[in-house]
């Protein structure tokens, strides 16, 4: 009969009081932070603050069409008269909803297949890692691209395609740090104590690579943002009158340079959110103190 597997303390270090000092002392750090925290509270109360909310629909004004920046609509009407302000909003909704879907799918996937690779080792890492050096030497615009072409241009379509990729980055990073982990004395401390594989997968790894994991998760979530607009920009991702802002900038190009406004601030609004997540991951991974690649 084995003996009782002790509770043994994790091996990750916790940032403490100096992490968060490094993290408000970061100006980029700060500034990311609130970026993100006002374009989702934005994109969460965008029926609310909008001012034309019925704008975000199937909406037709030509009367209004392709005004500039005024007192009325601050940031001017696109070519069938909508508030460009209020679709802007609504767009964050659209960007945001893909990142919480895709990263669901992709972390917890590239997770735990890392978390497998890094501790068997032998036939399982080889089989998990091949496939996943496969798929890295794929462009992801590309990979995309062939999933989205195949399927009907839609924003679920978008969501599968780009979480059918999103996975290799994450298990790739998590077996890099857990073969490495697992050579520790904690885990053969674990081991020797009686802790079952599930024990020592979950309770002892893991909590020792999900602080680099949610740093990496909050650069994702700029990357994602991107290659989503980018895909509804080429007409493969959200369609029409789906407020998206890879699509409004699609759409205003077509008026330039006249009409500037229609695809120059919904390309800012972009630029603004990829900018926060980005600044944010940041100064994460100042306060973890873990090193990640973008």
């Amino acid at each position: 009969m084995s003996a009782p597997v002790a509770l043994l303390p994790v091996a990750a270090s916790r940032p403490g009081s100096d992490g968060w000092r490094r993290f408000v002392r970061s100006p980029g750090a700060a500034l990311g932070l609130v970026i993100v925290v006002l374009v989702v509270l934005a994109a969460l109360l965008a029926p609310v603050i909008t001012p034309y909310p019925q704008h975000a629909g199937p909406f037709v004004d030509f009367a209004h069409a392709s005004q500039p920046p005024s007192a009325g609509h601050w940031l001017g009407t696109d070519a069938v008269g909508r508030d460009l302000l209020t679709r802007i909003v609504f767009g964050y909704r659209t960007s945001l909803l893909l990142v919480v879907v895709v990263l669901s799918i992709g972390i917890p996937v590239g997770v735990l297949l890392g978390l497998v690779a890094g501790y068997y080792g032998g036939w399982v890492e080889s089989v998990i890692m091949r496939v996943t050096d496969i798929f890295l030497a794929l462009p992801p615009l590309a990979l995309v691209l062939a999933v989205t072409s195949v399927l009907t241009p839609t924003l679920v379509n978008a969501m599968i395609a780009i979480g059918a990729l999103w996975w290799t980055w994450h298990t790739r990073l998590v077996h890099g740090m857990v073969s490495g982990l697992k050579n520790e004395d904690f885990i053969e401390a674990a081991r020797r104590a009686g802790a079952s594989d599930a024990h020592l997968l979950f309770r002892e790894l893991l909590p020792n690579v999900i602080s680099t994991v949610a740093v990496k998760t909050t650069l994702d979530a700029a990357f994602v943002i991107l290659l989503g607009s980018g895909l509804s920009f080429l007409g493969l991702g959200a369609t029409p009158p789906t407020p998206d802002l890879g699509t409004m900038v699609s759409e205003g190009a077509k008026y330039l340079p006249g009409q500037w406004w229609e695809s120059v601030f919904p390309g800012l609004a972009i630029l603004l959110v990829s900018l926060g997540f980005n600044l944010l991951g940041d100064g994460l991974r100042e306060y973890f103190d873990v090193d990640v690649q973008r």
